[in-house]
This record gives C-alpha cells, sequence and structure tokens, in this order.
C-alpha cells in the first residue's frame, strides 16, 4: 500500500476514541462546557411473520440490513432462525455486530477475537472487533486489529466492493485517510448499489468535516431510497452541523424516529438539539429513556448526558 502521512492533529477532530478520552474530554468542565457541546455534534448508521406461516430461509444480508437500519428486533429473531443461511463462524460476526449497536462491547470482543485470529481477511469482524476495542479503551489492541487489514490491500485489485468498504473504515480508524477515500472509491465503483459503503464514507467526511462530498454521498443514497434512517441521520447532522437549521434537522430526525424506533443514533442527535435549544432536561430525558436504554454503554450518549447534565446544573 502506498505510504501515506498521518493528518496533521489541527485538522482531525477528536473520535471514537474509547472511554478514556470521553472522560479527558469531560474531566475539562465547566471551562470547556460549551466547546464540549459543539464537539459532540460530530457523532456519527421489526417486521413480524405472521402465526403459523413458515419463513423462507433468510440470508445473512438480510441480517446486515436490518442492523444497518436499526432494526434490531428483527435481526435478532433472524440470528435465532435455524433457517438462516449463514455460516457459524458468519452468524457469530453478524451477532456481534447485533451487539455493538447495542453497546455490548465486552461480548464483541469475547466473539469476534477468534474469529478474527482463524479468518484474519475478515473485514467485517476486523471493523467491527476493533471498534469495540477503542470503546473499551483498549486503543493500541484496536489499531492493531485495525492496520492489520492494510497487509491485504495494494490497489491492485483482488478484494471484493464489500472488503473495500470495510477497508474503508478501517484506514480511516487507523488515520490513513486518503487511502480510507481510495478504498471507499473503489467499492462504489466496482458495486454502484452498495449504499452502505456511501453511508460509511458519508460519516467518515464528516468526522473531517467534509460536509460537502457528504451531502453529496447521502443525496445519492436518498435517490435509491428516500426513507433510509442512515442518509436522513446523516442529512440531519449536516442541517445541524454546517447549515444551522434545526428545523430541517428535526424533521428529519422525527421521520427515522418514527419508522425505527431503535435508531440510537437518531435519538442521541435529537437530544443534542434539544441541547442546542438550551433544553437540558430535555436532552436528558432522551436520553435515558431512549438513547440509553437502547445502547447502556454508547459512549456518545453517555458524553453528550455528561454535558447535559452539567449545563442543567449550572441553569439552576
Amino acid at each position: 500500500m502506498e505510504a501515506e502521512e498521518r493528518l496533521q492533529p489541527a485538522r482531525v477532530p477528536q473520535g471514537r476514541r474509547g472511554l478514556e478520552d470521553h472522560r479527558r474530554a469531560l474531566s475539562g468542565l465547566p471551562g470547556v462546557a460549551v466547546a464540549l457541546v459543539a464537539a459532540l455534534l460530530a457523532i456519527g448508521s421489526g417486521f413480524g411473520i405472521a402465526p403459523g406461516v413458515a419463513r423462507a430461509a433468510a440470508s445473512g444480508d438480510e441480517v446486515r440490513e436490518a442492523i444497518r437500519d436499526w432494526k434490531l428486533g428483527e435481526a435478532e429473531k433472524l440470528l435465532a432462525t435455524k433457517a438462516l443461511t449463514v455460516t457459524d463462524d458468519e452468524r457469530v460476526v453478524l451477532k456481534a455486530r447485533l451487539d455493538l449497536r447495542r453497546s455490548r462491547y465486552k461480548d464483541v470482543v469475547k466473539a469476534l477475537e477468534p474469529i478474527v485470529a482463524k479468518a484474519p481477511k475478515d473485514f467485517e469482524a476486523r471493523v467491527a472487533l476493533g471498534r469495540a476495542l477503542y470503546a473499551l479503551g483498549e486503543n493500541g489492541r484496536a489499531y492493531d486489529v485495525l492496520d492489520a487489514m492494510a497487509d491485504y490491500y495494494n490497489g491492485a485489485g483482488g478484494l471484493s466492493p464489500r472488503e473495500l468498504m470495510w477497508l474503508g473504515v478501517g484506514l480511516h480508524l487507523t488515520d490513513y485517510q486518503k487511502n480510507s477515500n481510495r478504498a471507499f472509491t473503489e467499492a462504489v465503483a466496482a458495486d454502484p448499489k452498495l449504499d452502505e459503503a456511501r453511508l460509511l464514507w458519508a460519516d467518515v467526511l464528516m468526522e473531517k468535516w467534509n460536509f460537502q462530498d457528504a451531502d453529496k454521498l447521502l443525496d445519492e443514497v436518498v435517490a435509491h431510497r428516500k426513507d433510509d434512517p442512515g442518509a436522513l441521520v446523516g442529512l440531519a447532522r449536516i442541517d445541524i452541523l454546517s447549515d444551522r437549521d434545526f428545523g430541517k434537522a428535526r424533521e428529519k430526525l422525527a421521520q427515522v424516529i418514527a419508522a425505527y424506533p431503535e435508531d440510537v443514533d437518531a435519538h442521541t442527535l435529537m437530544a443534542q438539539l434539544e441541547l442546542e435549544n438550551e433544553r437540558p432536561d430535555a436532552a436528558i430525558a432522551i436520553l435515558t429513556g431512549k438513547s440509553l436504554v437502547l445502547a447502556p454503554n454508547d459512549l456518545d450518549a453517555l458524553a453528550l448526558l455528561a454535558a447535559a447534565q452539567y449545563i442543567a446544573d449550572d441553569q439552576k
């Protein structure tokens, strides 16, 4: 892989580097309460079966779609069915991705370390494992897990579109941004219908404050599927961070929450809107009643809750 210099710290906003980084960020309160709230704005994406009706064999991609759309209950049902057409290891990886959505980080690590050890080219597993390790503050181990992905990439092909997509995430999380963008570009070029790659790429770009390119990617997703929850939440983030149009953001988030009530990112961003409108008590209610019920250890929600509680106390 082509060598690349690390990005300059001044250009890189605080990423999801684990619990210790959140503790350090919060330790400066009250002096940096306003700055913390602004930084937190960069927060990074079930249908039933009638009784007596047999379900046709489900695929792993159906589970992936349910996880992507925050249909966590549906994903859990699919994983529990014996008719699911996946290998035992793939079932473990998908269950771990579901646990990652629910912020069960230790469970993710326990499940995926053996998978990555015996299947080092399983990029889907590596990204989930790396994210869980970062969330637990195991930054060194997380970096090693993700950095190893670059060994399989030389820009000369040989990777599937989905592998390129996960590689783009891994390269981003190890601060190889140019190579990350290249991997995402190749993934979308190889499979123009792979909207999950566009969503993940847009999330990466927004973390780097590149809202213009992120907006284009999200618009492409909406053109394919107008009610895509990941795209709508991403566009709501742009409404807040770039356009400062809270009304449009609230409308999009309300639409997502109504259709996908398990979407933690949508609830947390709605709480951020309340905080922006100087309603910390409303933000706290959303975080404690929704986000942290669905994902009790979600770092974004926990950090935002700390900021909201400080501001609420300061208003008394």
